[in-house]
């Protein structure tokens, strides 16, 4: 499942973070005021697996060689 931001037709001011459930569902979550628009791209990355929660990059480990 992968996770886009979009604006409401409705207003400038209302940001979604919206992704298909694979059963013809759509789940979205709601951003209004004041950096909407940057809350809902965080949120899509942070769900997307792209950066943590405070959103930091996603720190991956890397495998100790033999």
């Amino acid at each position: 499942m992968t996770y886009h931001s979009v604006r409401d037709g409705g207003s400038q001011a209302v940001w979604l973070a919206e992704a298909d459930d694979g059963d013809g569902n759509t789940l979205t979550a709601i951003f209004i005021g004041k950096n909407a628009r940057q809350r809902a791209e965080e949120y899509a990355a942070w769900k997307n697996g792209n950066v943590e929660p405070e959103g930091h990059p996603v720190k991956t480990e890397h495998p100790k060689a033999a």
